[in-house]
């Protein structure tokens, strides 16, 4: 990954937040969200792990790679850094920091201190810190308190992460859709405007039982960060995918035949093209937007309050709504949303 020389350099950073677990381990979940504890990293590291392995459908193998993400990292494949969150409370002299700050950083956030104006706090994902002070030593030091196997800095820093508040979020399904909040990004904030505090704080879900008609719509909302189950990499095979049903399909009997018919024939078709030797991500240009697919999504609160005004309204399409509601409720369990 490029690493932008900056001019601008904070000093004495000081962590002040990270990405936090909302699961719990040992814990009895639907699904395969409890494989995040069988990272042998630190727990954002095992979310960038976890939200990587989605994308492969390889879960069940947490903690069998411990270089999983540095290979990622190797091909190009920075975007599961994105799940992962840091606050950084740091000096930088002058009135001048902040828009010093933005002409250098793209995609990290700042806000000054209302009652010192040397003192700034810095936001944003794993991703943005590794390219915007890659080559910081002091940035990177607090960076590997989080993540050690992504942030290598010359002089590691020995403080270790504390331990995460306690939640009980249950996860939430509506018909086939399931959501499962993960974690979240809430660092001790300034006296700041709420519509600043939302550009601080993060959430994660893992979204499943939802329809590709559904993730196209999620992946507009472009102030997100989206790791997919692959239809290149995973084989789709006979039995290996559902498909999702609209209720007024199925409520229609005859409706309901036609819509199983073109199922059954697009799987014979897919399985003919596989046995042709043609490969998996040109065999996947006939599977239906009915397919049946899983993601995990992490926005800042602002993009998150964004998507609940966009999609938890009856103008929204049925499936997109549920999940909107999902959300809502559960953001409304940790105090994140009205």
């Amino acid at each position: 990954m490029a690493k932008t020389k900056l001019g601008w350099a904070p000093r004495n950073p000081q962590l002040a937040g990270y990405t936090m677990p909302i699961i719990r381990p040992f814990t009895q979940y639907a699904g395969d969200i409890g494989e995040i504890f069988s990272g042998l990293g630190t727990f954002p590291e095992n979310l960038v792990e976890f939200a990587g392995r989605v994308c492969y459908l390889s879960t069940a193998s947490m903690g069998n790679a411990p270089d999983f993400i540095a290979v990622r990292i190797r091909e190009g494949h920075t975007d599961i850094l994105e799940h992962g969150w840091i606050s950084l409370s740091v000096e930088q002299p002058g009135i001048n920091a902040e828009p010093e700050f933005y002409k250098k950083c793209k995609y990290l956030v700042a806000d000054p201190d209302p009652s010192d104006n040397a003192r700034m706090l810095i936001s944003g994902n794993l991703r943005a810190w590794l390219d915007s002070f890659g080559h910081n030593d002091d940035v990177m030091g607090e960076c590997a308190i989080v993540a050690p196997t992504i942030f290598k800095p010359e002089s590691p820093s020995a403080v270790t992460l504390h331990s995460a508040t306690s939640y009980d979020i249950k996860q939430r399904q509506i018909g086939q859709a399931r959501v499962s909040l993960l974690a979240i990004h809430n660092p001790p904030l300034l006296d700041l405007p709420q519509d600043r505090k939302d550009v601080h704080r993060s959430a994660t879900f893992l979204v499943e039982g939802v329809s590709r008609t559904c993730s196209h719509q999620f992946v507009r909302h472009r102030l997100g960060s989206f790791s997919q189950t692959s239809q290149r990499y995973v084989d789709l095979a006979k039995g290996e995918w559902q498909a999702v049903i609209p209720p007024a399909i199925a409520e229609n009997p005859e409706a309901l035949a036609t819509l199983n018919e073109f199922w059954e024939l697009a799987e014979g078709k897919y399985a003919k093209l596989r046995a042709l030797g043609i490969r998996k991500e040109d065999a996947r240009f006939l599977l239906p937007n009915a397919a049946e697919t899983r993601f995990v999504v992490t926005m800042s609160m602002f993009g998150w309050k964004d998507f609940l005004y966009q999609r938890d309204t009856k103008k929204a399409q049925w499936e997109i709504r549920a999940v909107a509601q999902m959300v809502r409720g559960m953001l409304q369990e940790v105090g994140f949303a009205d």
